[in-house]
């Protein structure tokens, strides 16, 4: 797997919600914008 770089566009991925909806990033894109957010872990 290559590493992303600042900038670089996110590869498409498909995850569930809390309800299990499946959501995947082109879908999102089509209407909205999206933030990704990679938790490092929790306190």
């Amino acid at each position: 797997m290559t590493k992303l770089k600042v900038g670089d566009t996110a590869p498409d991925f498909s995850l569930p919600d809390h309800t299990g909806r499946i959501f995947t990033l082109s879908e999102v894109l089509k209407t909205s914008n999206a933030l990704l957010v990679f938790n490092i872990g929790f306190a």
